[in-house]
């Protein structure tokens, strides 16, 4: 069921036979759950379509819809907001000529009964009907002692949100979205809540087909947390900038559907041919959607080109297995800005000619010339280790920088050398065993913990060493 729903991307509508729900219905008595708990941040389009990340941001339950003609079928409610509005859809695979379904808020979430003044939504196919802002009350027309909804309007107050409907039998599926301010100016009829404040909620489904299925879920009421806008997270908008690291920046054309845009170090591959990289590979992502081209630009160290600025490139590629395109359309050389354009993310990495270098054949690799040259290829593990030690801690701090630097001007010919001598490469990998290792645990476990490691093995180095000699 859910690879049908997360798979449900741009559907038409079509018109149906509806029943309609009548406006004045009785509500029975909830008492508070709180097993289910939805929180999310994201803005939807009120279309009755799911679009491709539309809700990734989004949290959602998995429940089970009851039938008309008494089977079950598999359902989704999603919940997430945004500033100023909570968005839900609710999606399950099964149509019917008559559809209703309604949201019932615990506008306090005191875990008490069902309370008048507490706000409900509902939608209803009928084009006569639509979407509904309600609100519980008692009195008549209600039955004594019993908890009825009536319209927001029919008591002074307005119809705030919207909703729409979508059913159609050849995909089996039907689909509700809505939408409803987090605050609105009905004060008399609608929840206020704000960032993190909760709010009780309980959907009800109602098909019908000769015959009458509801479902009620959670069985009692379950919790909407109203989420604050997450690091990274970038809203719809034309023009919009994001600043996932520092030295980083990303302009969009348009977003679409907003979404978290991160940073992770790159695969550490193997670079263009006749390139060396000189500097940390990025893995960038993006969760939500756009359209046209995104400026992506990367802060680079001058320190650390061997040639001249005028000579780099910003590479870009769609995976690990993809080959790298040149995507450079400016370089800022007054403030050490590379720039490129993309329609995708994925793997960054700024290069300069294997020439500039000056490394010979035995010097090539992405600047880990030495190891390179003793374990034969640029792709051998141990040089990815060293290499990603070298991005994620030498590349990232002054002193590092500096020691990579000297290490990309001497290093070449000595690596020329290690690579024409079948003995002294095999010397230099038991040299770098212990840097292998080293690097392999700062990757895995972090810095502290690998210098801890490190002290512990130096301690009991010297602690064995003096009692030898004592012994003696």
């Amino acid at each position: 069921m859910r690879a049908t729903i997360f798979n449900l991307f741009s559907w038409g509508k079509i018109s149906l036979s509806i029943v309609v729900f009548m406006s004045c219905f009785v509500i029975p008595l909830i008492s508070h759950a709180g097993e289910i708990v939805l929180s999310g941040w994201g803005t939807a389009v009120i279309d009755g379509q799911i679009s491709q990340n539309e809700w990734d941001e989004n949290s959602f339950a998995v429940f089970s819809v009851n039938t008309p003609e008494g089977g079950i079928a598999d359902g989704i409610v999603h919940a997430m907001n945004d500033e100023d509005i909570l968005y839900l859809a609710v999606i399950f695979d099964h149509t019917a000529n008559g559809n209703t379904a309604s949201i019932q808020f615990d506008n306090n979430n005191d875990g008490s009964e069902t309370q008048p003044g507490d706000d409900v939504i509902l939608i209803n196919p009928n084009p006569t009907v639509g979407f509904w802002d309600e609100y519980r009350y008692t009195g008549p027309p209600c039955p004594s002692g019993k908890i009825c909804a009536q319209l927001d309007t029919d008591d002074g107050g307005t119809n705030d949100g919207s909703g729409v409907f979508y059913n159609s039998e050849l995909e089996n599926v039907t689909i509700y979205e809505f939408s409803h301010p987090l605050n609105s100016s009905d004060n008399d009829h609608d929840f206020s809540l704000d960032i993190g404040d909760t709010v009780g909620f309980q959907l009800h489904i109602r098909m019908i087909t000769g015959s009458t299925a509801d479902t009620f879920f959670p069985s009692g009421m379950g919790e909407i947390i109203i989420s604050d806008i997450p690091e990274n997270y970038i809203s719809p908008g034309i023009g919009m900038i994001a600043e996932p690291q520092e030295g980083i920046s990303i302009t969009f054309d348009e977003v679409i559907f907003g979404g978290i845009c991160s940073v992770e170090s790159g695969t550490g591959d193997a670079p263009p041919a006749d390139f060396i990289i000189v500097s940390p590979t990025y893995e960038i992502n993006f969760t939500g959607s756009y359209t046209g081209q995104a400026e992506v630009c990367f802060d680079y160290e001058e320190n650390l080109l061997v040639g001249g600025e005028q000579d780099i490139s910003l590479m870009h590629r769609q995976n690990s297995g993809a080959s790298w395109q040149d995507i450079t359309t400016f370089v800022d050389t007054d403030n050490d800005i590379i720039c490129g354009e993309v329609t995708s993310f994925s793997e960054f990495a700024i290069v300069e000619p294997q020439a500039a270098s000056d490394s010979g054949g035995g010097g090539g690799g992405g600047g880990c010339f030495i190891a390179t040259a003793a374990y034969g290829s640029y792709l051998h593990h141990h040089v990815s280790t060293l290499r990603r030690f070298r991005d994620e801690y030498l590349l990232t701090n002054r002193l590092g920088t500096r020691f990579v630097q000297a290490y990309y001007k001497y290093s070449p010919p000595f690596a020329d050398y290690v690579a024409e001598h079948d003995g002294l490469r095999y010397a230099v990998r038991i040299g770098l065993a212990p840097l292998v290792g080293y690097s392999w645990l700062a990757m895995h476990y972090g810095l502290a913990i690998t210098l801890s490691v490190l002290m512990t093995i130096i301690a009991l180095a010297i602690g064995g060493t003096c009692y030898l000699f004592r012994a003696r």
